[in-house]
């Protein structure tokens, strides 16, 4: 419930910028955010019970994995359907869902992270000692990734609307063009 509520406030927050384009359909993307938000939370969950359970099955992982990949894709069309509405109609809300599927992509690559750790650790006969490590590393680089993100958010609804379009396509591109090598 207090996560429910934390992100209920920061999406309204973020949102009052664009305070002219409150309509049905922003109503019905808002409140599918929230809905693809409680199952970002629920997989994070069933992952860390993962961690806990003793016995894991095969259905188990079935379900997380398809869960995971399910979030992913859908992240990943939103993503793409706010910039495309970005490029053809110029800086709208469609800006702060984009971030906030960005934001949402981060999450489940975090949780596919911990699940690749806890899936080792689960299948080695001894403990697994420096996966704490590992963990502690994975949360500090997605916790930068995210605040990256977020300062880019508020920059672009601080900002004009060319330097807007010019901040979701650097956004996009770091998160779609593969790396020079």
């Amino acid at each position: 419930m207090e996560r429910s509520w934390y992100a209920i406030t920061e999406t309204c927050l973020a949102f009052t910028v664009f305070r002219d384009d409150f309509n049905p359909k922003f109503v019905a993307l808002f409140t599918l955010l929230l809905f693809l938000k409680s199952f970002h939370w629920l997989a994070e969950d069933r992952v860390d019970y993962m961690e806990r359970s003793p016995v894991i099955s095969w259905l188990f992982h079935i379900r997380v994995l398809s869960l995971l990949l399910l979030l992913g894709f859908m992240d990943l069309y939103f993503i793409q359907h706010a910039y495309q509405s970005t490029i053809t109609k110029g800086a709208s809300v469609q800006l702060v869902f984009g971030f906030e599927y960005a934001i949402l992509i981060t999450v489940v690559a975090n949780i596919a992270i911990k699940y690749g750790l806890h899936s080792v650790d689960l299948n080695s006969e001894t403990p697994w000692d420096n996966k704490a490590v590992f963990l502690l590393y994975t949360e500090l680089v997605m916790g930068l990734i995210k605040k990256n993100k977020a300062e880019l958010t508020t920059f672009a609804k601080k900002s004009s609307s060319a330097w807007k379009i010019l901040i979701w396509e650097a956004a996009y591109c770091l998160s779609h063009c593969p790396a020079e090598e």
